[in-house]
């Protein structure tokens, strides 16, 4: 590769990653094609990308997107996967395969510019995903008006028990009056 080709192919990827919340790099030395197959498919159905590239491609691509924090990661062979939406879903994938596949080793990420190292990466895979915090969400705003309707049909269930009482209470010959 001629060096305007890799300028031009660091511009690229630098374009791609400057719109991204989250990009994460791996080793994946050791990986079979099918093993990379099927990690980039379970990537993609997260909502991610995956991309194999030469670590001073990635270099020049992080430099030119203000991406810090990830320059001392790029040594041996390098994968990056980024994401525009959901973080959280594109970590779960990946910590998924780094437990399925031994060779596939995280080196380090970025998250809304922030580094992220080895734990904070296990704990962000452990979150709920964002469907599971937007159902949470909903449940914590429908609370107060749930509680409040159960108030306000305790009133006229009361009533109508008190009333079902009196009547019991008149049929069997007492006193109708509560």
């Amino acid at each position: 590769m001629q060096r305007m080709e890799k300028q031009e192919a660091a511009t690229s990827l630098a374009a791609l990653l400057k719109a991204q919340t989250a990009v994460f790099s791996f080793d994946y030395r050791g990986l079979s094609v099918a093993e990379v197959t099927d990690l980039r498919r379970r990537v993609r159905e997260a909502g991610g990308k995956y991309r194999v590239v030469k670590n001073s491609t990635a270099k020049w691509a992080f430099e030119e997107a203000g991406i810090s924090g990830l320059d001392d990661q790029l040594a041996g062979m390098t994968g990056l996967a980024w994401s525009e939406d959901d973080p959280v879903a594109l970590a779960k994938v990946l910590h998924e395969g780094t437990k399925d596949f031994a060779a596939f080793q995280y080196k380090g990420g970025v998250v809304s510019e922030q580094q992220v190292d080895p734990q904070q990466f296990e704990a962000l895979a452990k979150l709920p995903g964002q469907e599971a915090l937007r159902g949470q969400l909903v449940g914590v705003i429908a609370a107060p008006i749930r509680n409040l309707m159960n108030v306000l049909e305790g009133v006229p269930r009361k009533l109508v028990l008190v009333l079902k009482a009196a009547e019991e209470k008149a049929a069997a010959g007492g006193d109708a009056a509560p």
